[in-house]
């Protein structure tokens, strides 16, 4: 949705911005990987 410019009009995402955004759905993702590893060691 945010990289639509019908929606958005001129505040679309910019190539960095999705790949920080992604980045950080990678890195959240694996610290609840994480957690949930730790619960049963």
């Amino acid at each position: 949705m945010t990289n639509n410019a019908v929606i958005m009009g001129k505040r679309v995402n910019n190539r960095a911005t999705n790949i920080l955004g992604w980045i950080t759905t990678i890195a959240i993702f694996a610290a609840t990987a994480g957690l949930i590893v730790s619960w049963f060691l």
